[in-house]
């Protein structure tokens, strides 16, 4: 036996030395490129500071891959974050500078061994660069003894730390060559010894703990049943997976599946709902009762024997109508394709995505992970027999103590949600499985390889699903929209918002934030929305961050603010229409999101914005304030917008603004020129206005939302995916017809598309792992907003909105779903602010990007919302002869007397800021009377300091005067 024992040691690049037990043969040298050499003294440490400065050592020998092995050696892990990361591994051995230094340049199947304090000590293999397997339990600081065998019969290996955490991972698609080294490498003090390597026979490695062998089984890769099911039937599945392929299934038969493997045992409980009826709660528990099981889970599978490609599938925050629509390959903020521009026959485009096929010959399968949606769920309505179906889920199965399952690190392993369908489209299959394993990662754009895994079992192993199935009759869409409005926290229960921050501190900061982008020069002045000298015009902030600046009612900020009109005027074009921002420098066109193109959104954005402060200025007494041509360019600009309505019908997502031409159709982008245009017909008395205002709400409304069921167009840098800002923006539009015209019509629209942007926000406390920024601070995410199909991350707030339109919802109807979606909306942006008052629009557990970060820049709209938040929202909201009282503030309240002279409370600052709470307090015959956009500048407010609690009344006078019974502190 040729058993190879390395005792080293490195400095200044210094050549391995090795002793060989046994016969003392001379084989698997290794080699460091040094001048001198020096002695051996029982280590080798790699002592280079950095991430960047990582170094190997490798075999001379490099064909390795070409037998089966296996190799060890004893690593010393000491700490340093990311620089302390030790590796072992099979491949070129090299050093990537663009994965800090890694050995991921290919070919290359590595072990990374992390230190305790990055990433909670995760074992983690890689292959050829990307992530493909986490072991089942911390390494992190200490010694340990690491062991990888190599199968080159089936192309796989099996790394082994301290017999406690294995990995197996798939090489099939490494192709070694000339560099099937074995090397060993890392920085910061990492230390290897006792390096010993041997060939290991056939036996061996069948023997060595790989798993079961599924190549070529029939159920590989397909969640389809074999046999095709006749009718809506539900499967319990155990799977194995190679790598992050799925490898074969197998139904449980009378509760048990047998393999050669191990047996397993599984049963399905299913019990009613209280007080309803089209509810069941279903209880999977699988269980490994003898052997063991390698990199395998198990699933719940929901088979449709009578499917149609007609039916609407979503995936909150993640997929809409199955995603099915026309996919191309672009980059980010890259735009469409040119021959698509002013296409009046486009069909709605999108980058890659999770989505079901419209190519009828590929394969219509789509995965996605709970980190990729606001709730775990998938819906569906299937608009032959008008019924709807939900399936509700937790973020992850649980282990037979009641805890989820998780990696050895405390991560949590998310389950999974797949949608597959059959060649012919006739048959689809819903399966729900844990851990969720998918294929492909989505990315920011497209895919990239999937670390996701199976986990081992052991004998007693055990895992629960906890499920809630909703099947219900529903006319549309719209009825499939409201009963998840309903339903979204039944499963995974309430979540529990934080009071960190009051609102009037969040006011304080983000209006600091404001006023220090304030560009200010001789020629030159103005509010930049985002860190550098331009205006963009509405969406990210421009002329709408504006807004708080005028709610402090001073004369510094109305003249900031008048220099900030006065000098986007000049973007705007003989048309009307504006270009999408304006440099310092006084040019257009630099930011165009095409040539000449700008925004319908930004155009709605902007003519909404500007005539709501115009009235801010009205209600403060300042309306002398208004400038005429400030009026001018804002009639110009509606102007545009109804000569572009009478030639195209539409406003489509980008239009040109010398022109006034749609130049890229058929999106919901203009669906806020419906507000704007409403706002506008008031303000200027024009009854066109209104006229094309409401045809626009009824054409974006059925095209979009009924048939549909997304929205689509209001951000310039995805293509025409489904997002959540056009939710918002419709949401507020049609709020905006229902104050002006009294129609409860459009009241009811509203409603129905807060019940959209619902599906975009984030629902219950998601965990994530300890050691990420969030995860160690306990964020609570309910109530971030995701941004959209292609950007898929959440953020703090809507973009760019306060989301009043939810509390106005709330103050007419008394659903109180609306106030708490609001709610949560607050306390989300409230977790995102760093000490000092800077926010960030990544507020997010996806791990597409920025998982569990906050981020170290600063974003002006997420200062914007937030300052508007803080001023167009009460902070305590009650009605004197009606039970409503609600909290929005970051305050405790609560109501200790109602009488006929009036609502005693009582309010608690827990905070460690002063509060200074905004009261609304009215009649419920005032609630039915329009709100208006100025509201907030007349509500009284109440005063605290950190800690201290005290009593208002409300006294039911004609003014409802609050009235401040007693102070005390709390402490």
């Amino acid at each position: 036996m040729l058993i190879l024992q390395f005792n080293a040691f490195h400095q200044r690049g210094a050549l391995y030395y090795f002793i060989l037990s046994a016969f003392l043969l001379p084989a698997f040298p290794f080699v460091a490129g040094a001048e001198d050499l020096e002695k051996w003294q029982g280590e080798h440490v790699f002592a280079s500071p950095g991430n960047d400065a990582r170094t190997y050592e490798r075999t001379a020998g490099s064909d390795f891959a070409d037998k089966s092995f296996q190799a060890e050696v004893t690593v010393t892990v000491n700490g340093g974050d990311g620089a302390g990361c030790a590796f072992f591994g099979l491949g070129s051995g090299e050093g990537d500078a663009q994965n800090y230094n890694e050995p991921s340049h290919q070919p290359a199947i590595y072990l990374r061994l992390a230190p305790s304090d990055f990433g909670g000590g995760q074992m983690v293999a890689n292959v050829n660069g990307t992530e493909s397997g986490h072991g089942s339990a911390p390494v992190g600081d200490g010694t340990h003894h690491a062991k990888m065998i190599w199968d080159a019969t089936g192309r796989r290996a099996l790394f082994d730390v301290d017999g406690k955490s294995s990995i197996t991972v798939d090489g099939r698609d490494v192709h070694f060559g000339p560099a099937g080294h074995i090397f060993v490498g890392g920085a910061n003090g990492v230390k290897f010894s006792n390096f010993s390597v041997k060939p290991l026979t056939e036996a061996e490695v069948s023997a060595a703990g790989f798993g079961q062998n599924f190549d070529h089984d029939p159920s590989a890769g397909t969640w389809l049943p074999q046999m095709p099911a006749v009718r809506d039937q539900m499967r319990l599945l155990a799977c194995w997976y190679n790598g992050s392929k799925l490898a074969a299934t197998r139904e449980f038969i009378d509760g048990s599946v047998q393999t050669p493997g191990g047996h397993w045992a599984g049963e399905v409980k299913a019990t009613g709902v209280v007080g309803e009826p089209e509810a069941q709660d279903l209880t999977a528990t699988f269980k490994l009762t003898e052997g063991a099981a390698k990199s395998a889970g198990v699933a719940v599978a929901f088979d449709f024997g009578d499917w149609s490609t007609n039916n609407y599938v979503l995936i909150p925050a993640s997929v809409y109508n199955g995603n099915r629509l026309r996919t191309i390959s672009r980059g980010y903020n890259q735009g469409l394709e040119p021959g698509d521009y002013y296409r009046k026959d486009l069909p709605l485009t999108q980058t890659a995505v999770p989505r079901l096929a419209i190519e009828p010959d590929a394969p219509s399968k789509l995965e996605v992970a709970a980190c990729n949606a606001s709730t775990p769920a998938v819906c569906i309505f299937n608009p032959l027999k008008h019924r709807g179906l939900i399936i509700l889920a937790e973020q992850a199965g649980r282990n037979g103590q009641g805890d989820f399952i998780r990696k050895g690190n405390g991560e949590i392993m998310d389950n999974a949600f797949s949608v597959e369908e059959s060649a012919d489209r006739s048959r689809a299959v819903v399966a729900v499985s844990a851990p969720g394993v998918r294929e492909k990662k989505p990315e920011f754009v497209g895919f990239s390889a999937s670390p996701d895994r199976g986990m081992d079992f052991k004998p007693g192993a055990e895992v629960t699903l906890h499920l809630r199935v909703y099947a219900f009759d529903t006319p549309d869409i719209p009825g499939l929209l409201e009963k998840f409005m309903s339903v979204r926290k039944a499963v995974t229960g309430p979540n529990h918002p934080r009071d960190l921050l009051p609102a009037s501190q969040v006011e304080k900061w983000m209006t600091e934030r404001i006023d220090s982008r304030f560009y200010n020069t001789p020629a030159v002045k103005f509010y930049c929305p985002e860190n550098a000298p331009w205006i963009a015009f509405g969406w990210i902030g421009g002329w709408i961050d504006t807004f708080p600046m005028l709610a402090l009612n001073d004369a510094t900020h109305l003249e900031r603010v008048s220099d900030t009109f006065d000098y986007g005027l000049k973007a705007q074009e003989a048309s009307g229409y504006f270009h999408y921002a304006i440099d310092a420098k006084g040019s257009v066109t630099f930011r165009d999101p095409a040539r000449d193109m700008n925004l319908a959104r930004t155009s709605g954005d902007v003519l909404f914005w500007m005539i709501k402060q115009f009235r801010l200025l009205q209600a403060q007494g300042r309306g002398d304030a208004i400038k005429p041509e400030w009026e001018t360019a804002m009639k110009k600009l509606a102007d545009a917008m109804v000569t572009t309505w009478k030639k195209d019908g539409q406003w489509g997502k980008l239009i040109n603004v010398k022109t006034g031409e749609v130049g890229e159709y058929n999106t919901t982008g203009g669906a806020t020129i419906v507000g704007g245009l409403a706002m506008a017909a008031d303000y200027f008395n024009e009854p066109e206005y209104l006229k094309v205002a409401q045809a626009a709400a009824d054409f974006y409304y059925q095209r979009d939302f009924v048939k549909q069921g997304m929205t689509t167009g209001a951000c310039a840098d995805i293509l025409q995916n489904a997002e959540s800002e056009t939710a918002a923006g419709f949401m507020t539009s049609l709020m905006t017809l229902y104050e002006i015209t009294g129609d409860k019509t459009r009241l009811e629209q509203a409603r129905q598309l807060a019940n959209l942007l619902a599906t975009w926000t984030i629902s219950y406390d998601y965990e994530l792992p300890k050691f990420t920024e969030l995860g160690g601070l306990d964020a609570r995410l309910a109530g971030a907003v995701w941004a959209s199909t292609q950007n898929k991350h959440a953020a703090p707030g809507i973009c760019t909105s306060s989301g009043d339109a939810l509390f106005k919802i709330y103050r007419v109807t008394g659903d109180r779903r609306y106030a708490e979606l609001m709610r949560d909306i607050v306390h989300a942006h409230g977790e995102s602010i760093r000490p000092g008052g800077y926010t960030n629009e990544r507020l997010t557990y996806c791990d597409a990007d920025s998982r569990g970060s906050r981020g170290d820049s600063v974003t002006g709209w997420n200062e914007a919302n937030g300052a508007l938040m803080a001023l167009e929202l009460p902070g305590i909201y009650l009605q004197t002869d009606a039970n409503k009282f609600y909290v929005f503030d970051s305050v405790a309240a609560r109501v200790v007397k109602r009488d006929a002279g009036g609502v005693t409370f009582t309010v608690t600052n827990p905070t460690k800021y002063p509060a200074r709470v905004s009261v609304f307090a009215e009649t419920a015959a005032h609630a039915e009377k329009p709100l208006g956009c100025t509201a907030c500048v007349h509500w009284p407010h109440l005063e605290l300091a950190p800690g201290q609690s005290g009593t208002w009344r409300v006294a039911v006078t004609n003014d409802l005067k609050l009235e401040s019974l007693a102070l005390q502190s709390d402490k």
